[in-house]
């Protein structure tokens, strides 16, 4: 009796397993069928195999040499790098690369500030390493102390030197201010009204005191000039311009008063007038008169008024003054 109902048993254990397996591969076919992507990329995927205890310990050596070159790499490249430093420290420091003396220093563009004075301008200190020199600081420091307009300051290695080249202000006249006037490149209002200098062609002023006459025995441009600061900011480019391409020579512009600008011309004092748009024909006109200018005697004459282009005027020392517009039909005349 025991045996048959532990038999039977058995069988019914047997044949629930074997239902159950029925109902979860049941259940399986259908969920393939709702979603048979996912089943064949469950099938394509590769299998995941056992991993045994010898390849860990192998993956592990290989890991380890790896970092271990990795620390080498890094000590050299360690090194290499407080190689190079000290290296670049060394050059800075060795003496070699020392400038000692200021006859290190070339000097090249200058025509009138000779070699000695730049250097000493230059405000450096000996000896001091050719690489702690800043050749920007240099150069506006120069410009600042000096009358020159362009400076470039370039480092020399071999021999170790500094090379300086210079474009100097060239003035074209010595001018005297009538008139305080302030900004770069012109006296501030705490100069006389008098003050005295030079101006280049742009009207940039320098200082006599720090101008010399020059390595080459240059002199003093000829041209003088007597004006207000602001006239000469303004206006002297184009004036000067003209002075210097005009068909006579002229030794002195006076500019006092802004509504009549005279010249000291070869042919004697010139009236001009206001400087505007004729100015060239009048100064074209003023050498049409000096054939007849040359027949008075310059002890004699007074001025030559070309303020009216159509009625120029010659007036002589102690004459009376005639009507201008006869004067001027006359001496258009002589012109003619």
């Amino acid at each position: 009796m025991t045996r048959r109902t532990a038999a039977r048993r058995t069988a019914l254990k047997q044949k629930a397993l074997k239902q159950k397996a029925t109902k979860q591969k049941a259940i399986k076919q259908k969920a393939i069928k709702q979603n048979p992507g996912k089943q064949r990329s469950r099938q394509g995927s590769a299998p995941i195999h056992p991993v045994s205890r010898e390849s860990l310990v192998q993956r592990r050596s290989q890991l380890k040499r790896q970092r271990s070159v990795q620390f080498v790499w890094g000590g050299w490249q360690s090194l290499g790098a407080i190689a190079l430093l000290v290296s670049a420290g060394w050059l800075i420091s060795a003496p070699v690369w020392v400038v000692r003396s200021p006859e290190q220093i070339a000097i090249e563009g200058n025509t009138r500030l000779n070699d000695a004075e730049i250097r000493q301008l230059l405000g450096l200190t000996y000896p001091q390493s050719l690489w702690r020199l800043d050749p920007d600081d240099i150069a506006d420091s120069l410009k600042a102390r000096a009358p020159i307009d362009e400076v470039t300051v370039t480092r020399q290695l071999l021999p170790p030197g500094l090379t300086v080249q210079i474009q100097e202000l060239q003035p074209v006249a010595v001018a005297q201010l009538i008139a305080p006037v302030s900004g770069s490149n012109r006296p501030d209002s705490s100069q006389s009204t008098s003050a005295v200098g030079l101006i280049d062609k742009d009207g940039k002023w320098i200082e006599i005191s720090r101008f010399q006459q020059g390595k080459n025995g240059r002199s003093l441009p000829p041209l003088k000039v007597t004006a207000s600061g602001d006239r000469l900011a303004q206006q002297w480019p184009a004036l000067y311009r003209q002075i210097n391409l005009a068909p006579v020579r002229i030794s002195a512009v006076q500019w006092q008063n802004a509504e009549n600008l005279i010249l000291k011309t070869e042919l004697g004092t010139v009236y001009l007038g206001p400087f505007g748009a004729n100015f060239n024909d009048q100064l074209n006109q003023l050498a049409n008169l000096k054939n007849l200018v040359d027949q008075i005697n310059p002890d004699t004459l007074s001025h030559i008024d070309l303020r009216d282009l159509n009625a120029p005027l010659i007036q002589t020392k102690g004459a009376r003054p005639a009507d201008k517009r006869d004067k001027g039909r006359s001496l258009t005349r002589q012109v003619n």
